[in-house]
């Protein structure tokens, strides 16, 4: 008894003590699925990089690095994120960049309803803009 009880303030006392912050199994699949995301996104960004026009980001999972993006030689002069505090209304937003003309890339990671979706997609089709959604996995329209 008295030895599972000094184990315990001792586990609880190098809690408190350690540097080393502890990640729960959900704290680690969400740093891992976090990662993941941001890799896909630089993947994406970086396909575009030497596109003419505007590539918009809208709801982005990741916040942007721009220091590090610069390094990956990505053109954050031409990259416009849209964060989700700026969003009224996703589809309006969505609908606008992909019929700008001089928006030529348009990555949502914002949620939308299956039919919102398929009917981006396929304005983005007629648009001939490049219309990519972060939600399950990637989803193109070329």
């Amino acid at each position: 008894m008295l030895i599972h009880d000094y184990t315990t303030s001792l586990e609880q006392k190098m809690q408190q003590t350690s540097p080393v912050k502890r990640f729960t199994t959900n704290e680690t699949h969400l740093n891992t699925d976090k990662i993941k995301a941001e890799q896909q996104l630089l993947k994406l960004l970086q396909q575009y990089r030497h596109t003419t026009g505007w590539i918009v980001l809208v709801d982005p999972v990741v916040k942007p690095n721009k220091t590090f993006w610069q390094a990956a030689d990505l053109p954050t002069n031409r990259i416009l994120v849209i964060y989700q505090q700026q969003i009224k209304n996703i589809k309006n937003i969505l609908s606008q960049a992909i019929c700008n003309s001089s928006c030529k890339v348009v990555i949502n990671c914002a949620p939308l309803q299956e039919h919102d979706l398929t009917n981006l997609t396929e304005f983005a089709l007629t648009q001939q803009t490049q219309f990519y959604s972060f939600q399950q996995d990637f989803y193109a329209a070329h």
